[in-house]
């Protein structure tokens, strides 16, 4: 389910739970979900706190209702602002928002003509 969330920010603000991957300094990817997302950040719940200020990459698929094209492919980069205790009432999760510095569109795996990179204001 997408629905605005009514606060004063600069950029609009999806709540919007989908599965991502997430890259920070370990070797290894590891899961997450978004709990909201914007064009300039997104708020996650992970199984494992990162340090704030720790550059991190996101992998996700953008739904067609915000892409416009069939479920888009994004990669987003940027640096965690605050980690949290998540206060969903789950053990070992932590809630960690994120500010985007710049993000690529790959469209769908088997189009990368579409593949476009911005960076966020």
């Amino acid at each position: 389910m997408i629905s605005e969330i009514g606060e004063r920010r600069r950029d609009q603000r999806f709540t919007l739970e989908i599965p991502i991957s997430v890259w920070t300094l370990l070797p290894k990817p590891f899961q997450g979900v978004t709990r909201d997302v914007s064009t300039c950040g997104v708020y996650l719940y992970l199984k494992q706190p990162v340090l704030v200020s720790a550059e991190i990459t996101i992998m996700m698929r953008m739904p067609t209702q915000l892409s416009g094209h069939s479920d888009t492919l994004i990669w987003a980069h940027g640096k965690t602002v605050r980690v949290e205790r998540a206060k969903n009432n789950c053990i070992n999760q932590w809630g960690v928002a994120t500010r985007i510095e710049g993000y690529t569109f790959v469209g769908d795996e088997s189009d990368a003509s579409r593949q476009a990179t911005f960076t966020a204001a």
